[in-house]
């Protein structure tokens, strides 16, 4: 399954905020009244945040919704609306258009390179 940079973008936050406060996995897990692996699948990407659970993590973490969506340029990648725009589109794609698309990208970097 393909996860968005998005979705990698906030789980990477929620770890920055959870370390930020030296706060364990079992605890913001106990807290969030969540499994220590739901935790583990958010902070790596591997999982999308539904918004009321980003809620849950903003109280517990005392940070505002859009702290988890802000780049930190030393952390992540420079991520632009357009980058943003272009990913929302990607992911409602299916499997097989998913894999064209990488496919072109791809070959577009080996023709670069020549």
């Amino acid at each position: 399954m393909d996860h968005s940079i998005v979705d990698r973008l906030v789980g990477l936050r929620i770890k920055e905020a959870r370390d930020a406060v030296q706060l364990t996995p079992e605890a913001l897990a106990r807290d969030m009244n969540i499994s220590l692996d739901d935790l583990y699948r958010y902070e790596s990407g591997n999982a999308r945040i539904n918004a009321e659970t980003l809620c849950q993590f903003s109280k517990c973490l005392d940070k505002p919704i859009s702290y988890f969506f802000e780049r930190d340029s030393s952390a992540t990648p420079n991520i632009t609306r357009q980058d943003l725009n272009f990913l929302s589109s990607y992911i409602g794609l299916e499997t097989l258009d998913r894999k064209r698309v990488r496919d072109f990208a791809a070959a577009l970097i080996v023709e670069r390179k020549t």
